[in-house]
């Protein structure tokens, strides 16, 4: 496996998305959140409201 690979794959979906989606389960039953996001090539920041 080549981690640089994958993760450079990763930074381009993030650099070229306008919204990310995080998915939950909860005991009511599964439902995606789509948020605003910013990353620093380390660490994503996800908004919502």
């Amino acid at each position: 496996m080549n981690d640089g690979f994958e993760r450079q794959a990763a930074l381009d979906v993030l650099s070229q998305a306008h919204v990310g989606y995080v998915a939950v389960v909860t005991p009511a039953g599964p439902y995606v959140v789509p948020l605003s996001f910013a990353h620093d090539g380390q660490r994503i920041y996800w908004h919502g409201r």
